[in-house]
């Protein structure tokens, strides 16, 4: 059994280095209002995420260029986070 339980683990803390490594790796640069700013793009939060703070180094699920919908990954705590991607038209005047 324990044998099993270190090989599991092994897994799992592979699996995580490996996904850390073949994502591209950006920071949360502000949060403003339902927004986060990263790599200098608005993307709307469809939850709550209050674990994601500013300056996290997070990754994205799908291609944050060619979204509707993605989800953010927090690469320290792994906490994820929906988010609707938005045209590069920027922040609603009330968020700049």
């Amino acid at each position: 059994m324990k044998i099993l339980l270190a090989a599991l683990f092994l897994i799992s803390a592979l699996s995580i280095s490996s996904f850390a490594q073949n994502q591209s790796e950006y920071s949360v640069e502000a949060i403003k209002g339902p927004y986060f700013i990263i790599g200098q793009k608005p993307y709307k939060k469809l939850a709550d995420c209050a674990e994601i703070k500013v300056a996290d180094k997070v990754t994205f699920t799908s291609d944050p260029i060619t979204c509707l919908q993605t989800e953010i990954v927090d690469l320290l705590t792994l906490s994820k986070c929906p988010v609707e991607c938005l045209s590069n038209e920027g922040l609603p005047p009330e968020y700049q």
